[in-house]
């Protein structure tokens, strides 16, 4: 089935892109999220149109994404969790509680904008990847202490 991306997609395309993907993946995920449209001579002529506003609302939340990195490249967390004698942590470190820090801090952010890119399961200073809606990664320095 032939659709026409309205977000980048890691591993599939960019915004813009006309792609055959399996219908299935299509009618039950991208099309019903409002990620892509079918590629039709209609929906071809209203992507047109709408591609420059589009684009325009994509450049400001880019720009909003990349006043969060510039916020966040320079904090330090310190993460309380409950770990055994040899510094493991019952559990690993959840984003949950890295964006309730995070917010404490002055920065909002919503857990649909981020997405943790590696697990924390030890105690100790520690870098943290974050990634921004998608787009942007970060790391974070945090210090993991026990309860």
């Amino acid at each position: 089935m032939k659709i026409i991306l309205l977000t980048k997609i890691n591993n599939l395309g960019n915004f813009g892109d006309i792609i055959t993907v399996k219908s299935g993946y299509a009618r039950n995920y991208l099309l019903l999220k409002k990620k892509a449209i079918f590629s039709n001579k209609t929906n071809i002529k209203y992507y047109e149109k709408e591609k420059n506003e589009i684009l325009e609302k994509d450049k400001i939340k880019i720009q909003e994404i990349e006043k969060k990195s510039i916020q966040l490249q320079n904090i330090n967390l310190i993460i309380y969790s409950k770990a055994s004698k040899e510094g493991k942590l019952y559990g690993a470190i959840k984003i949950q509680e890295i964006i309730k820090k995070i917010n404490d801090l002055g920065i909002n952010l919503t857990q649909k904008e981020v997405k943790l890119k590696n697990q924390i399961k030890t105690l100790g200073k520690q870098k943290i990847n974050l990634l921004l809606n998608n787009i942007q990664e970060i790391k974070i320095n945090a210090e993991i202490i026990k309860e």
